[in-house]
Order: structure tokens, then C-alpha cells, then sequence
């Protein structure tokens, strides 16, 4: 039996990031990826904001190739990781 839907786009918004998508965890993993050194007693707000000063330390596709390795380094060669990092200058979402 086939089922209908009938579906209406009632408002949209541009998402620049995923709410919860960075814990405190993963944000101090991702400093630990880039040598940023210690982050004891650093708030969320401040772990947030050093990561992105870090990363605007690097060029856009090394800041691509640090948090890829950092997301799918465990499942993705060097070399994939580099023409990802490459790849997405170019490339729209």
C-alpha cells in the first residue's frame, strides 16, 4: 500500500552550525590536535573561541586538513584528507 504525504516548506534559515555539535570534550581534543597546550579551567565560551583563533592561525585548507584528521582521521588516508582540505576552497554546499 502506498503512502501520500502532502509537504509544505513553512520557513526556512540558514544554519551556520549545529547546536551541541562541539562539546567541551571534543573542542579540548581539537586544541590538543592543533598543540595548543593547556586548557584547564577554560569555560566552554573560552575552549569555543580558542579553537577558532587557533584555527585562523592556519591557512583555510591547513584549518580543513586539522579538523578533518581530528573528525575522520581514523577513517580517511592522508591523502584523502588533503584533497578534501583542498577540495572544499572550491566546492559549495
Amino acid at each position: 500500500m502506498a503512502h501520500a504525504y502532502d509537504v509544505r516548506v513553512l520557513s526556512t534559515e540558514v544554519l551556520e552550525e549545529i547546536p551541541g555539535a562541539w562539546s567541551s570534550a571534543r573542542l579540548t581534543g581539537l586544541l590538543a590536535e592543533m598543540e595548543y597546550g593547556d586548557t584547564a579551567g577554560m569555560s566552554d565560551a573560552e575552549l569555543r573561541e580558542m579553537c577558532l583563533l587557533s584555527l585562523n592561525d592556519h591557512s583555510p585548507d591547513e584549518a580543513a586538513a586539522i579538523v578533518l584528521r581530528f573528525q575522520l582521521g581514523d577513517r580517511l588516508r592522508d591523502g584523502q584528507i588533503k584533497n578534501w582540505s583542498y577540495e572544499m576552497m572550491d566546492e559549495t554546499l
